[in-house]
């Protein structure tokens, strides 16, 4: 099972992405508020030295950047199509 981490400015848009990537609801840790880009990419980076298998989103830019950082962890459900996952990328 592959664990989804992430940071954004947007905490609504927090369970959108765990619908999109298939996450498992009951596995959704929220932190933050960060208040600085630095502090929540130092969370970041501490994570990803901690986790071995993890896929990263990557939030679009905002203009606006003296908004709060919040971060994000699920994992995903197991897949129950007919996919095979190959180099990180999920095929049919």
């Amino acid at each position: 099972m592959e664990i989804i981490i992430g940071v954004t400015q947007e905490p609504e848009k927090i369970r959108e992405y765990v619908s999109q990537h298939h996450g498992d609801n009951g596995t959704l840790t929220e932190v933050g508020p960060f208040l600085t880009t630095l502090d929540a990419l130092n969370w970041l980076a501490y994570l990803k030295s901690m986790i071995s298998d993890f896929q990263e989103i990557i939030p679009a830019p905002k203009r606006n950047q003296d908004s709060l950082w919040y971060g994000f962890t699920f994992e995903q459900a197991p897949q129950t199509s007919n996919t095979v996952k190959c180099h990180g990328q999920h095929h049919v």
